[in-house]
Protein backbone atom coordinates (compact mmCIF):
# COMPACT_ATOMS: atom_id res chain seq x y z
CA UNK A 1 0.00 0.00 0.00
CA UNK A 2 1.73 3.81 -0.77
CA UNK A 3 2.79 6.00 1.80
CA UNK A 4 -0.05 8.45 1.29
CA UNK A 5 -2.89 5.84 1.48
CA UNK A 6 -1.28 4.58 5.12
CA UNK A 7 -1.26 7.90 6.57
CA UNK A 8 -4.77 8.04 5.57
CA UNK A 9 -5.93 4.58 6.88
CA UNK A 10 -4.08 5.05 9.95
CA UNK A 11 -5.31 8.81 11.04
CA UNK A 12 -9.22 7.35 9.72
CA UNK A 13 -8.65 4.17 11.90
CA UNK A 14 -7.70 6.55 14.96
CA UNK A 15 -11.50 8.62 14.71
CA UNK A 16 -9.26 11.60 13.55
CA UNK A 17 -9.76 14.48 10.91
CA UNK A 18 -7.02 16.20 8.81
CA UNK A 19 -7.35 19.73 11.03
CA UNK A 20 -7.17 17.23 14.12
CA UNK A 21 -3.81 15.77 13.02
CA UNK A 22 -2.86 19.23 11.90
CA UNK A 23 -3.64 21.06 15.12
CA UNK A 24 -1.83 18.22 16.86
CA UNK A 25 1.38 18.71 14.54
CA UNK A 26 0.95 22.49 14.86
CA UNK A 27 0.03 23.87 11.48
CA UNK A 28 -2.50 26.58 11.27
CA UNK A 29 -4.94 24.18 9.00
CA UNK A 30 -5.02 20.70 7.39
CA UNK A 31 -3.19 21.44 4.27
CA UNK A 32 -0.37 19.85 4.74
CA UNK A 33 -1.75 16.95 5.89
CA UNK A 34 -3.84 16.58 2.89
CA UNK A 35 -0.64 17.20 0.62
CA UNK A 36 0.82 14.47 2.51
CA UNK A 37 -1.94 11.67 2.39
CA UNK A 38 -2.96 12.89 -1.42
CA UNK A 39 0.83 11.96 -2.36
CA UNK A 40 2.65 15.62 -3.29
CA UNK A 41 4.74 15.39 -0.44
CA UNK A 42 6.22 12.85 2.61
CA UNK A 43 6.11 14.08 6.21
CA UNK A 44 9.92 14.59 7.18
CA UNK A 45 11.27 12.79 9.48
CA UNK A 46 10.46 15.32 12.90
CA UNK A 47 6.82 15.20 11.73
CA UNK A 48 7.06 11.24 10.85
CA UNK A 49 7.65 10.18 14.45
CA UNK A 50 4.62 12.61 15.85
CA UNK A 51 2.29 11.34 13.87
CA UNK A 52 3.50 7.54 14.58
CA UNK A 53 3.20 8.47 18.12
CA UNK A 54 -0.21 9.79 17.63
CA UNK A 55 -1.35 6.62 15.70
CA UNK A 56 0.35 4.36 17.77
CA UNK A 57 2.39 2.55 15.04
CA UNK A 58 5.85 2.39 14.00
CA UNK A 59 8.04 4.15 11.23
CA UNK A 60 8.07 1.26 9.62
CA UNK A 61 4.67 0.28 9.23
CA UNK A 62 4.18 3.97 6.99
CA UNK A 63 7.70 3.99 5.25
CA UNK A 64 8.50 0.09 5.22
CA UNK A 65 7.56 -0.83 1.86
CA UNK A 66 9.10 2.20 0.29
CA UNK A 67 12.22 1.90 2.20
CA UNK A 68 12.15 -2.23 0.86
CA UNK A 69 11.54 -0.76 -2.69
CA UNK A 70 14.41 2.12 -2.50
CA UNK A 71 17.01 -1.04 -1.22
CA UNK A 72 15.76 -2.89 -4.49
CA UNK A 73 16.72 0.00 -6.64
CA UNK A 74 20.13 0.34 -5.14
CA UNK A 75 19.50 3.76 -3.81
CA UNK A 76 19.65 2.64 -0.17
CA UNK A 77 21.78 0.56 1.32
CA UNK A 78 22.65 -1.02 4.65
Amino acid sequence: MPIPNKLREARKLNGLTQKDVATYLGFTDEGQVSKWEQGHYYPGTEYLFRLCVLYGVYPHQLYGEALREMRKRNRYKN
